[in-house]
């Protein structure tokens, strides 16, 4: 969401926004709180913010700190001083009181506890690398343009619903969207020069699949030959 929020600001801003939080129960959204949060929204890195901007306290170096959460969802960003890091040791406690702690790098996901009581300080390896990176320029405006447009999708279908959400229904038409938007960002210019950088980011088969066909669409001549040279090529040439 801070993506869509931050698609037409000032790289390195900051703003405010009204956080309203809903129960949750099963996986489905419930009914809305009678209260309003203030939450700072930081778009970029915040490390040469003033020092009493409401983000600036998102920055800082990663070097064994330990982070207390609070009733309302915290977010915390960090210089890591690497593009690229493997199995850095990560450390987590709820105790008794069930929270959620995710983990992202790059709008990626590297980790996510869901709603646990830990119950004890819990340790797992985390690793991360600049994907962006890997995708040539043109792949990189695919991504740019591709982004803004599948969170306006998600936007406007939360807009659209009276109660919970059924996350199922969410997950098949948000998935069924991506076709339109893909081929909107010229995914067939940027796709044959990329897909050893797309198979690095794709880890949903359906998603899979879904690329899978609109290769065969882009090219149906070059998929036979790339696939009769590199057989091997997972999601692409191969069904895992």
């Amino acid at each position: 969401m801070a993506d869509a929020m931050c698609s037409d600001s000032t790289v390195g801003s900051c703003s405010i926004v009204d956080w309203t939080s809903y129960s949750i129960s099963s996986g489905n959204i419930g009914s809305q709180a009678s209260f309003n949060t203030e939450l700072p929204v930081a778009c970029g890195s915040q490390c040469n913010a003033d020092a009493n901007s409401a983000c600036a306290t998102s920055c800082s170096t990663c070097d064994g700190q330990e982070i207390s959460g609070a009733d309302t969802p915290v977010t915390r960003r960090y210089k890591m001083g690497t593009m690229a890091a493997k199995n850095i040791t990560f450390s987590f406690e709820t105790y008794e009181i069930k929270d959620r702690i995710t983990v992202s790098y790059e709008g990626r996901n590297l980790f996510d506890s869901g709603c646990v009581r830990t119950e004890g300080e819990k340790y797992l390896p985390i690793s991360f690398e600049d994907y962006y990176n890997k995708f040539t320029a043109a792949g990189q405006a695919f991504i740019d343009c591709v982004r803004p447009r599948l969170f306006g999708y998600l936007e406007n279908y939360l807009s659209e619903i009276n109660g919970a959400v059924n996350c199922d229904d969410l997950y098949i038409k948000a998935l069924d969207s991506h076709e339109q938007i893909y081929a909107d960002c010229n995914f067939c210019d940027m796709v044959f020069s990329n897909l050893s950088a797309l198979m690095e980011v794709l880890y949903d088969a359906n998603a899979c699949e879904q690329i899978r066909n609109m290769v065969v669409k882009c090219s149906d001549v070059y998929y036979r030959e790339f696939c009769d040279k590199y057989p091997d090529t997972p999601c692409i040439c191969t069904s895992s």
